[in-house]
């Protein structure tokens, strides 16, 4: 059999619910928790029966061309004879909405084939793995999830108790697994300057005037040093204009994977369905008022000024890839110290200035910080309570901490700044303008519109410039009891 798996489109929805077909069950499967982990044993009739689940109503237009949501279809012969049904979940996990097979196309490996193709779509997202829920009568749909992989994760005997029957769910979650890609780093190689013109060229067509420019950085951008053969690309802008680049990068092809930690730096990338046939690239958006598009500039010209550093950061690079040949934590670890030191050469005149988001900082390194500003310690308070932020950003001096922002969201359309605090001694330099600046701009790249904080009135003139309007407000304060 040919299988072809294809993506829902406006030509194919008419597929949705093609291969929903009765299946029988002979037993359920009996989940118990011991010591930390479920097992389970079966119980197998003595009388089969079918079921039929009633098509769902899908939306197709809301799968189409979404990056939070996808179907595929397993087609033979532009005959649909399966389907998987996928999304983003609020847990950084792919859930897997539903997933059918027609009866005569079971057991022949077209499941896994399915359950193959989520794994792909999750991975490409960065998605922690893949999650589903089915009813425990369904032993043979249960059975098959266990030798994907798929392990028990919890059990709800209430889901289903409103209907009118016993059965109970069952999720399931399988992990992703760690990363098996080998990193590879080779000698330099002349076509990456050809293969970074044709992709600045592609983008050129889309955002025309609305950039300052599109820069090739990273190691393929240094003649004679070793690269792993990845092209990085920062497209520098204004700051007003990061939302019209997004929406014009998005129309190129491309879609927003967030700052992955790192402040200012706007990763995008490629739709699978459309390379082009380009090289693989990282694709950066940085503002120009960014220290990262500055850091990387002077990166790469300190290394192009310096054929000794180039040679050294060549050998260190390669002796990384051999010692992590499959880790790329530890492969970018064992290069830091090398790469620090480049840095404190380049801006040994400079404050070294570091943006981090949603990093790891000790508690007692805000206290201090409240404390230098006049504020009270709430040391509990942030323990517990970075972990429900919808995100926070830490301004760091040589790993001290001098500039804090913490923001609260429902992640849909408005958020409020909980805290900006900026150490005395470093006031006036840009700092809490620089927070401000990537604050608002995550939360606008995530569609958040409404954002409100509270200041104190000498404050106003420092607010407005970002365009906050003075209004009424109520705020109650309680104690706890």
């Amino acid at each position: 059999m040919n299988i072809n798996i294809i993506q829902i489109n406006n030509k194919n929805k008419y597929y949705i619910n093609k291969s929903n077909e009765p299946f029988v069950i002979v037993g359920e499967i009996i989940p118990t928790f011991i010591d930390g982990k479920w097992n389970y044993k079966e119980m197998l009739y003595d009388i089969s029966t079918q079921k039929h689940y009633l098509n769902e109503e899908i939306n197709a237009e809301e799968y189409i061309n979404n990056i939070n949501k996808v179907i595929f279809f397993a087609c033979i012969d532009n005959k649909c004879i399966g389907q998987i049904v996928l999304r983003k979940n609020w847990n950084n996990y792919c859930f897997i909405e539903d997933i059918s097979l027609a009866k005569n196309y079971r057991r022949k490996g077209i499941g896994k084939i399915l359950i193959d193709k989520a794994q792909k779509w999750a991975d490409y997202f960065g998605l922690a793995g893949l999650m589903l829920e089915t009813q425990n009568n369904n032993i043979l749909t249960c059975r098959f999830y266990l030798k994907q992989g798929f392990e028990i994760g919890s059990v709800d005997k209430l889901l289903y108790s409103g209907l009118g029957n016993d059965e109970y769910a069952i999720f399931f979650y399988r992990k992703t697994r760690k990363s098996t890609r080998t990193i590879t780093v080779e000698d330099y190689n002349p076509k990456w300057a050809d293969d970074f013109n044709r992709i600045k060229s592609y983008l050129m067509q889309y955002l025309k005037k609305d950039i300052i420019c599109i820069e090739h950085v990273g190691s393929t951008s240094v003649k004679g040093l070793a690269a792993k053969s990845i092209i990085d690309i920062d497209i520098i802008i204004k700051r007003e204009k990061l939302i019209q680049v997004k929406s014009l990068l998005e129309g190129a092809g491309y879609f927003y994977k967030g700052d992955l930690g790192i402040a200012d730096r706007y990763n995008f990338k490629q739709y699978t369905e459309i390379t082009n046939g380009f090289h693989v690239h990282n694709l950066f958006v940085c503002p120009e008022d960014s220290r990262v598009p500055i850091s990387h500039l002077k990166f790469k010209d300190y290394l192009k000024a310096n054929s000794k550093k180039r040679d050294a950061y060549s050998r260190i690079k390669k002796e990384s890839a051999s010692l992590f040949s499959h880790d790329y934590q530890g492969y970018n670890k064992h290069k830091e110290p090398f790469i620090l030191e480049c840095y404190r050469e380049i801006f040994q005149n400079d404050i070294d200035l570091a943006y981090r988001c949603n990093g790891k900082i000790d508690v007692t390194e805000i206290d201090e910080l409240r404390k230098k500003v006049g504020w009270n310690e709430m040391g509990n308070y942030y323990r517990n309570g970075l972990q429900n932020s919808y995100f926070y950003l830490c301004c760091f001096i040589d790993n001290m901490l001098v500039g804090f922002v913490d923001v609260i969201s429902n992640g849909n359309s408005d958020a409020y700044i909980q805290d900006l605090i900026v150490d005395p001694e470093y006031q006036n330099k840009g700092i809490g303008t620089m927070l401000m600046n990537i604050t608002i701009d995550k939360l606008k790249l995530d569609e958040i519109y409404i954002i409100s904080v509270l200041f104190n009135e000498k404050l106003n003139s420092f607010f407005e410039k970002f365009g906050f309007s003075i209004l009424n407000a109520g705020q109650l304060e309680t104690k706890r009891t």
